[in-house]
């Protein structure tokens, strides 16, 4: 960011600008085509995205309520199962399980083999192979205290200038065990987490791929007219909904226009 409020108003930590915001992003889907025509990845059926800065907790209430509204508009809730909220853990995205009815908050396998590696980082080949194996067995019981016995076994093996990396792993997998077993028992209803592709595509290819300054709102309004964009928006539709001084609605507005648009022209479906 360039500033909080006002020009020069941003505070250091450790001599280090504090100029940084998250834009959050969440997308719903059904699972993913079983074939893509172009025989490439597979696409997500039926995605729609959200995204802006949501602040704190009532940020993170107002985000999840608006999943929450589109998926009520939109899907006989009475018919649905279960609904899986994927993540790495951060507390905004486990919240989503307050909003959102029957709801199951799971690891995605992304981080969950990020924070495995990251513990075994150091080992020699030999070892990181087997150790590795031993703790993927262990989340595969859903033994809690196997887990930690195998991750104490690798901690003998860790240089002491790594020790915070290996750490950082073992607090993340101790920490989420609840949520890394769900993976387990719904491992067969789970089609993966695309998030960091998302996050990638969407946010980061327009935000922060390139050095560039911005305010919150300017992060806001853009984070919101980028998912409109992935939602299959029309720009040309959007941009008459000005007004009169010819000044384009506040991304806030023109979401709330897109909702409307979006649960009007699909009606409801049931899963």
């Amino acid at each position: 960011m360039q500033f909080e409020e006002k020009k020069g108003d941003l505070i250091k930590l450790n001599g280090y600008k504090a100029n940084t915001v998250l834009s959050k992003i969440v997308y719903v889907y059904e699972g993913k085509d079983s074939e893509h025509p172009s025989g490439g990845k597979k696409r997500l059926i039926n995605a729609k995205y959200f995204s802006g800065i949501y602040e704190g907790n009532k940020g993170n209430e107002s985000l999840w309520k608006e999943v929450a509204e589109y998926i009520k508009y939109n899907y006989d809730v009475d018919k649905i199962k279960r609904i899986f909220i994927n993540g790495d853990g951060a507390p905004w995205i486990k919240s989503g399980t307050k909003y959102i009815e029957k709801s199951t908050f799971v690891i995605d396998k992304f981080h969950l083999n990020k924070y495995i590696n990251q513990i075994c980082a150091s080992l020699d080949e030999g070892k990181k192979g087997m150790l590795k194996s031993s703790i993927l067995n262990n989340i595969n019981k859903k033994d809690y205290e196997l887990l930690e016995a195998a991750i104490d076994t690798i901690e003998g093996e860790i240089p002491g200038d790594i020790t915070k990396q290996f750490e950082s792993g073992k607090k993340f997998l101790l920490r989420n065990f609840k949520y890394i077993k769900n993976g387990i028992y719904y491992k067969n209803y789970l089609c993966g987490c695309s998030a960091e592709g998302h996050v990638s595509h969407i946010l980061s290819g327009r935000l922060s791929s390139r050095p560039m300054g911005w305010s919150k709102k300017g992060v806001d309004k853009v984070s919101k007219l980028r998912v409109f964009k992935a939602n299959g928006g029309d720009f040309l539709q959007l941009v008459r909904y000005q007004k009169k001084d010819n000044i384009l609605f506040s991304a806030r507005v023109a979401s709330n226009q897109i909702k409307k648009m979006i649960y009007l022209s699909q009606g409801v479906r049931g899963l």
